[in-house]
């Protein structure tokens, strides 16, 4: 798995992702992500997850080294992929990609009330709820050493 670029040919690709009809209400729809990453150009980092020349997920970082920490703003796996560890691997590749970045101390993201398999994943990858909350989200840590 690999984390990719998103340009003028895989855009489209990545909007015809979809998490399926039972987890929209967790999860922001591709477009809007998309567009949030054109407003907010200066620290949003989108990209493409691809197995192989398959694509399977998006991921979105608010990357603000000069605060030391990252945001995982949005994520998902599409449907068709959900349930065979491309989360996880997906999420791994993501850390990876913090940790190399060598400026970061922590790394934030906010998860659904109710989406437990995220809570889940979030949590056995180090993860920890800070208290918080956004907009009805849950604020989850992890701190890098």
């Amino acid at each position: 798995m690999e984390l990719r670029e998103i340009t003028g040919e895989n855009y489209q690709q990545v909007l015809d992702l979809s998490t399926g009809a039972e987890q929209e209400k967790f999860v922001t729809a591709n477009l809007y992500s998309l567009a949030h990453a054109w407003v907010f150009q200066k620290t949003a980092r989108p990209y493409a997850l691809y197995e192989g020349e398959e694509p399977v997920g998006f991921i979105m970082f608010d990357w603000r080294p000069e605060k030391k920490w990252v945001e995982i703003w949005r994520f998902m796996i599409d449907h068709r992929f959900q349930g065979k560890g491309y989360g996880r691997r997906a999420m791994e590749l993501a850390l990876e990609k913090i940790r190399r970045a060598g400026v970061f101390d922590r790394v934030q993201l906010y998860y659904v009330p109710g989406n437990e398999k995220a809570r889940a994943l979030y949590r056995n990858l180090g993860f920890g709820e800070t208290g918080n909350t956004l907009d009805g989200e849950i604020q989850m840590e992890l701190i890098l050493e």
